[in-house]
């Protein structure tokens, strides 16, 4: 219900002043944008969303109209499967939901881990309606795998990983996608034995701000909030509005066309006004925002991005163990 009030509210305010609206920062969910975009597209509006990483958006027909921020999951997929690369392990299992999400995200896990010559032991489709998921854990754990990558929602995929481990396997690594990094979960993994918690970890956008400049500044303005993925949105502003200077127009196509040019193959800068003072000497600019690693490509999409390794603390509760860069 809040998704779907969430894309009405965006729609409504693209159609109820047509010609208006140049841009919009959003959709934020991946299950809104699909609602949003066909009637922004046709408004002619461009939109940059700052976490709506789903695959099925990687070619979506938006006529150029739509970027991303956040690194999509296909990228997502090449930091789990390097993550298990990390293990040492040769081969292991993937258990997904087995949905439009999950299905078409196991396979770009299993073909990145073939690319790196890791075996692929089973690729097991559970039910996200499904209570019980020991018989799928099972049939994972029988391959003989120690290393299981869950790919799941916030609902389902804990619970496979409580399935996980509760079977017989001694020294199981589980690991797991950014989706099942949400504090409403934490009691599943607080009850794990601190044995099975230390092997379990997961991969996902990198989502806190590591500028100092931009922390500061955020956290003086907004001392209440967390700051998660705040820097994709402040990414969106200001790639829209340094496109805008450079093609001297708000048209949206015409900003849409100059995106990849800000962001890529000029002076590096990381602020709207550093980047701005380039374009006004007639310099090539290269916009790397507060990350310092922002390249985006022509189809509006990130072609690298900086991906966390989370773990988790006795009260269920991610911390962050590592970074990673990664890209096309």
């Amino acid at each position: 219900m809040k998704a779907e009030a969430e894309a009405k509210q965006q729609i409504d305010q693209t159609t109820r002043y047509p010609g208006d609206v140049d841009a919009i920062i959003g959709p934020a969910s991946s299950l809104i944008a699909p609602q949003v975009l066909p009637i922004t597209t046709n408004e002619g509006v461009l939109t940059c969303s700052p976490t709506a990483s789903a695959l099925s958006l990687d070619a979506y027909p938006d006529r150029g109209l739509f970027l991303r921020t956040i690194p999509s999951d296909s990228l997502q997929a090449i930091a789990i499967a390097r993550k298990i690369e990390q293990t040492g392990k040769a081969s292991a299992a993937l258990a997904f939901v087995d949905d439009a999400f999950g299905r078409p995200f196991a396979e770009l896990v299993s073909d990145e881990l073939d690319r790196r010559g890791i075996g692929v032991l089973a690729m097991v489709g559970f039910d996200p309606a499904d209570a019980d998921l020991a018989g799928e854990a099972t049939t994972a754990l029988d391959t003989g795998a120690k290393v299981v990558a869950v790919l799941g929602d916030a609902s389902a995929g804990p619970r496979m990983v409580k399935a996980l481990f509760d079977g017989p396997v001694d020294a199981l690594e589980v690991i797991i996608n950014d989706a099942m990094r949400v504090p409403a979960v934490a009691n599943t993994y607080a009850r794990l034995s601190d044995s099975d918690r230390a092997l379990l970890s997961g991969v996902s956008p990198q989502s806190r701000i590591t500028n100092e400049s931009l922390l500061e500044r955020y956290t003086a303005a907004y001392p209440e909030s967390r700051g998660l993925f705040a820097t994709y949105a402040y990414d969106c502003v200001n790639l829209i509005a340094l496109a805008a200077n450079a093609s001297a127009s708000t048209r949206a196509s015409t900003m849409a066309q100059r995106v990849p040019s800000v962001a890529d193959l000029g002076t590096p800068c990381a602020t709207f006004t550093a980047c701005d003072m380039g374009l006004r000497s007639d310099r090539n600019i290269n916009y790397d925002g507060p990350s310092g690693v922002l390249q985006m490509g022509v189809n509006g999409d990130p072609t690298r991005g900086v991906f966390d390794t989370f773990v988790f603390d006795d009260a269920g509760r991610d911390t962050v163990s590592s970074s990673q860069f990664v890209s096309t």
